[in-house]
């Protein structure tokens, strides 16, 4: 016996024609009345709790109503003729002779006159409209069969043989498909065969008359057979976009604007002709699969609709070189349930990140899998399976996945050419998989392998916490954020490998805290640490940890310095004025207002002493134009005195700064400067920090007034802090401190 389960509100307005409603991402009548009575059973088992006028209006099934395309399914009439509120509501509906995964609409009709106890309800208005309202109803999984996936079937290797205990087999009620079942060509199996198979898996009894208004969508799906050539010089990413694609995706978009729906037959026809194999078809097709149901359209349309341009924008991003959106989502993504990547734009679902530590070069071996497609050999660990991580991942929920190896193109292959072209926006958008709260999947030893720390691990450069991509991969835990999921576990742990996870957890820990606080100068502290084979993937994968307003693209031949550049203009005000107020030495690179690639690098970074001190400061950069500005407190000339001495235990040194109010007197103000970089007594220009009234002036930048290229601005020399609140308010009050100053930083 399954469930039927829904869930949804609707705001029914009080005025004589309201605008249409959704529900469930279905249109409900505008002409729905609207009253306050509280929860009722109703249709056997009606769950709810009432918040607010958010009522569904009475309903009559008579007798039980048949489900379109389903004969097997009915709605248990168990109470007619209430009132029922569906704020969070589910509505259970039974399920007669074995399992349905099928959408099912039932019709349901207002009925007058309303019989008590309603018509005593307070604020009860009797009406004579009756109103048909569709609804269409998901069914939950657990009406499936049961499936298994052995390691035995799927890769010939005996369970007990496997050290990962969640490698060994998956049992559950999920529409996963075995590896064998993908991996069959459907034209082996005919349409016929095709729609059997997706029955079976799906729990439905569809047939080939049904329409489909995503079938051409679908089926506009990378076609390799095209003739179509372009008539003009079109840019290179641009040609490459349509030969990857096929010029039947590019018709798509003009189809999305229509609604005329296309049979079953039709799109089943289409994957059959094109030799696809079922696990490609099954991934394409089982996230739309109760769209069948109806001939309406549906709001996964508008979705998909959606995710097509955003897909279709990393190429523009790529080709162009310049700023690219950066929620911009994968360009493929591996769903688990058909063990099939698949374009970003046919899932529904964000992917979870698959993080892991890469063995040695020697330990690697290239695998052509049909998984993605047998586009490029995937590195793998040779001790590692593809097979076993998906049932690994089945095992922790996971449906949809983005593994580097197998999504991000790698080198070897058919389309080689297309690499760089791919990288230029694919690998700067990393980090999006693991930005939000999703959690992360990660094998620390390892692809694939078991969670087994050896003699020497965390000194590694190997390790997972010593590589340089893998900062990025640390999911956010504040806000009740998710955890990272420790992927090989073995259940076998000895008195050595208890310390060893000791450490791991702290440094686990750590890195959490890091990556929640967001402060660049401790993102840049722990990027230190680690090691990369490209040099320029530091930088590349600091974007998401720092949080930047846009991405730069990416180039292979590009310099650190060249790239640090594109990334301190794309970083938010905030994050620029950390390094502004912060560091306490002038730029050695192309600007002297921030440090370069080489001293963030090199150098000890000063901590972030309090969190979020600074403030709200607005230190712009315009995009594509090397000019920065600050917008804040200015003093135009003040002495800097007893900072030109380094002290000898490096502990603060105190000083003072001399400033002279309109009269001309002299007033000092005790500073303090947190490093011991020398600042020779004299006469500068100072920038101060915006922000709340506890940190108002309270960082300072001291420099000088300069002319660089034609243009006059402020060039930086280094940093002091007045520490004392009542110091900063007597600085405030003698008003020699310019409030709202726009001062070009060089």
């Amino acid at each position: 016996m399954g469930s039927l389960i829904v869930s949804g509100s609707i705001n029914f307005a009080t005025s004589a024609r309201p605008p249409p409603h959704h529900f469930n991402g279905y249109i409900i009548p505008s002409t729905a009345p609207l009253i306050k009575y509280g929860s009722k059973k109703c249709f056997g088992d009606f769950l709810s709790s009432p918040s607010g006028p958010n009522y569904l209006p009475p309903v009559c099934t008579g007798s039980a109503i048949p489900v379109p395309s389903c004969p097997k399914c009915q709605i248990k009439n168990v109470m007619n003729d209430l009132w029922v509120p569906i704020s969070t509501a589910k509505l259970m509906a039974t399920h007669l002779d074995g399992p349905c995964a099928s959408p099912h609409r039932f019709l349901l009709t207002t009925k007058t006159p309303r019989p008590k106890p309603l018509s005593t309800t307070k604020g009860y208005q009797p009406t004579s409209t009756a109103t048909n309202i569709v609804v269409f109803f998901s069914m939950e999984h657990n009406s499936l069969p049961e499936v298994t996936l052995s390691a035995f079937d799927e890769t010939g290797r005996v369970e007990s043989s496997i050290l990962v205990l969640k490698q060994r087999s998956y049992i559950g009620r999920e529409p996963v498909i075995s590896s064998a079942l993908a991996d069959t060509p459907c034209a082996a199996l005919g349409v016929d065969g095709v729609l059997e198979k997706l029955n079976a898996t799906l729990g439905t009894a569809y047939n080939m008359d049904l329409p489909y208004v995503l079938g051409k969508v679908l089926n506009a799906t990378p076609q390799r057979n095209h003739s179509w050539t372009p008539h003009s010089r079109l840019p290179l990413p641009v040609r490459v976009f349509m030969q990857e694609m096929g010029y039947n995706f590019v018709r798509a978009k003009a189809f999305m604007h229509s609604m005329h729906p296309v049979s079953l037959r039709g799109v089943l026809q289409s994957y059959v002709a094109q030799n696809y194999d079922f696990g490609k078809v099954y991934a394409h097709l089982r996230p739309y699969w109760s769209d069948f149901a109806g001939s309406c359209q549906p709001s996964s349309l508008q979705a998909l609709k959606e995710r097509v341009e955003r897909f279709k924008f990393r190429w523009v991003a790529g080709w162009s070189g310049g700023g690219i959106l950066k929620d911009i989502p994968p360009r493929r993504i591996w769903d688990l349930y058909a063990n099939r990547v698949v374009p970003s734009w046919v899932t529904p679902k964000e992917p979870r990140g698959i993080s892991h530590a890469w063995v040695h070069k020697n330990d690697r071996v290239g695998v052509m899998t049909p998984i993605n497609g047998n586009r490029w050999p995937v590195p793998m660990p040779k001790d590692a399976n593809l097979d076993l991580i998906r049932i690994e991942m089945l095992n922790l929920g996971v449906e949809y996945a983005w593994l580097d190896v197998l999504c991000l193109r790698q080198e070897g292959g058919k389309n080689e050419y297309l690499r760089g072209h791919e990288w230029s926006v694919d690998v700067p958008t990393i980090g999006r998989v693991y930005y939000e709260d999703r959690g992360v999947v990660c094998y620390f030893c390892g692809l694939g392998r078991p969670l087994m720390f050896e003699e020497g691990y965390f000194e590694s450069d190997r390790c997972w916490f010593n590589r340089a991509w893998t900062l990025q991969e640390v999911p956010y835990t504040r806000n009740g954020g998710t955890q990272t999921v420790i992927c090989g576990e073995t259940g076998v742990e000895g008195r050595k490998e208890k310390a060893m996870r000791t450490r791991f957890d702290e440094q686990l820990t750590s890195l959490r805290h890091m990556r929640d606080d967001k402060s660049v100068l401790a993102v840049l502290s722990e990027m230190q640490k680690r090691v990369s084979v490209n040099p320029l993937d530091k930088v590349a994968g600091l974007a998401y940890l720092i949080d930047v307003a846009w991405l730069a693209a990416y180039n292979v031949a590009q310099s650190e310095e060249d790239a640090w550049a594109w990334l301190v203009m794309a970083m938010y005000p905030d994050t620029r004025a950390d390094l502004f107020f912060y560091y306490p030495e002038p730029g050695n690179g192309n600007k002297y207002w921030h440090p370069s690639w080489k001293q963030v690098m090199t150098q000890t970074l000063p901590s972030r002493g309090e969190a979020a001190a600074i403030g709200s400061n607005d230190l712009s950069s315009f995009l594509g134009l090397p000019v920065d500005k600050h917008h804040g407190p200015r003093i135009k000339s003040g002495e800097v005195r007893g900072l030109a001495d380094q002290s000898h235990d490096e502990d603060p040194r105190r000083g003072e700064l001399v400033v002279k109010d309109g009269t001309g007197a002299s007033h000092r103000i005790k500073v303090v400067a947190n490093h011991q970089y020398q600042i020779p007594e004299g006469w500068y220009t100072l920038i101060g920090n915006n922000g709340k009234a506890d940190v108002f002036m309270k960082y300072w930048v001291v420099g000088y007034q300069r002319k660089r290229m034609l243009r006059n601005g402020f060039k930086k020399l280094s940093v002091i802090h007045i520490e004392d609140e009542d110091e900063r308010r007597k600085l405030q009050n003698l008003g020699v401190a310019k409030r709202c100053s726009i001062v070009t930083l060089l």
